[in-house]
């Protein structure tokens, strides 16, 4: 997509400048991107014209940082490309969608997965990876860095609050999204995980989760986290109808012998009633040191101005660390 035209001045579209041309790049999976000339000149653009430290990048009107290999000599060759690190689409544009409080969480979309970029040039010079030299030391400590994991489901399409007999809201109402089958209260339902890792022992590990009704009552959960060996067990607050309930809790120091997770909760709801509640997402906080000895692609998160990281890399092969200070710390669970 190639927006060259006069774009009106409109609150929060300050980032477009109406002389620069503008080129859509699309993003439906989490990770690396490269864009090559090839790209850009195959959109329509002469990019013998263009000068690549110009280059800057959108995502929702936010300068993104990038990397521009062969910027130095101001002509993007064929063996340049701009580097950079993206996300697929999530929910946060889509609050006003809803009746007031009635998005459970904006971690996906309800509409698409694509997330837009936008690549220009021809003004200021955007935001870049900055290059870090590292210092070469067999001597140092570690340091740990914090990961956090988290599952989304998307199991089952619930069309929200029914406020009369088929009667539903235009807009995006309580209980409205994709979240895991329902469970009937009194009915248990169990999911298995396995973390990326194994926390370390000494430092505490914070899990959450959230459950949505989709049935109108009120309701409280019994819940647990167990990993084989240690169980973690606690009650929610009461909610009711297709309402949220968000549980966040710290597990005890050395609860973890490995990276096995099973999470299980029992919805109970007063005597002679029904009910049902569905799970949004769950999410697991914990610490590991910065080994990278066996890993392929890592990325480090949380980091100070000094960083020690154990490498175990050949000596013949070219290999980069990007560190991510923004708060992109989201893995998915295997």
């Amino acid at each position: 997509m190639i927006i060259s035209q006069l774009v009106f001045s409109q609150n929060g579209n300050e980032w477009i400048v109406p002389t620069q041309n503008y080129l859509k790049v699309s993003i439906t999976e989490e990770g690396f991107y490269r864009i090559l000339p090839q790209d850009i000149s195959g959109a329509g653009f002469n990019i013998s014209s263009i000068d690549p430290r110009s280059f800057r990048l959108f995502r929702r009107g936010e300068d993104c940082s990038i990397r521009v290999q062969g910027e130095q000599d101001a002509s993007f060759d064929a063996v340049d490309f701009i580097e950079f690190y993206a996300f697929p689409n999530d929910g946060k544009d889509e609050k006003e969608l809803y009746v007031s409080g009635g998005q459970a969480h904006d971690f996906y979309s309800l509409y698409t997965d694509t997330a837009a970029y936008f690549l220009t040039w021809g003004g200021i010079q955007g935001k870049r990876i900055i290059n870090i030299n590292p210092l070469i030391n067999s001597g140092l400590n570690r340091d740990r860095m914090v990961i956090t994991e988290q599952k989304v489901f998307s199991d089952v399409y619930q069309i929200g609050w029914q406020r009369a007999t088929d009667l539903y809201l235009s807009e995006g109402d309580f209980g409205e999204g994709f979240f895991s089958v329902d469970v009937r209260t009194g009915d248990k339902n169990t999911f298995n995980f396995n973390l990326k890792n194994t926390p370390l022992s000494d430092e505490k590990v914070i899990v959450e989760a959230q459950f949505v009704g989709v049935w109108t009552g009120k309701r409280t959960i019994d819940y647990s986290w167990d990993n084989g060996v240690n169980s973690f067990s606690k009650s929610s607050s009461e909610f009711e109808n297709y309402g949220t309930m968000t549980v966040k809790d710290t597990l005890p120091l050395n609860f973890f012998s490995d990276n096995a997770l099973t999470f299980s909760y029992i919805p109970i709801s007063p005597p002679g009633e029904t009910d049902f509640v569905a799970l949004s997402y769950v999410k697991v906080e914990y610490h590991k040191d910065n080994n990278l000895k066996n890993e392929g692609q890592s990325r480090i998160f949380e980091i100070s101005s000094q960083l020690n990281v154990e490498l175990n890399l050949p000596a013949t092969a070219g290999h980069s660390i990007f560190l991510l200070k923004d708060s992109l710390n989201k893995e998915d669970f295997d």
